[in-house]
């Protein structure tokens, strides 16, 4: 094999690694946003009906 299909057959398996450890970085920034959201919808929720009788 050429050593150019060496390289790249080594890097596509590098960047398939890097693209991987990405998503599970992604995923664990999104788990605290995920478990605010209902308390943040509650509080907006409360906000809305308190402007209506204010």
């Amino acid at each position: 094999m050429s050593s150019y299909k060496q390289r790249k057959k080594r890097n596509r398996k590098k960047n398939k690694d890097s693209n991987e450890s990405h998503y599970l970085l992604e995923l664990l920034s999104w788990i605290p946003e995920l478990l605010i959201l209902p308390f943040r919808l509650f509080v907006w929720l409360i906000r809305s009906i308190g402007r209506l009788f204010d």
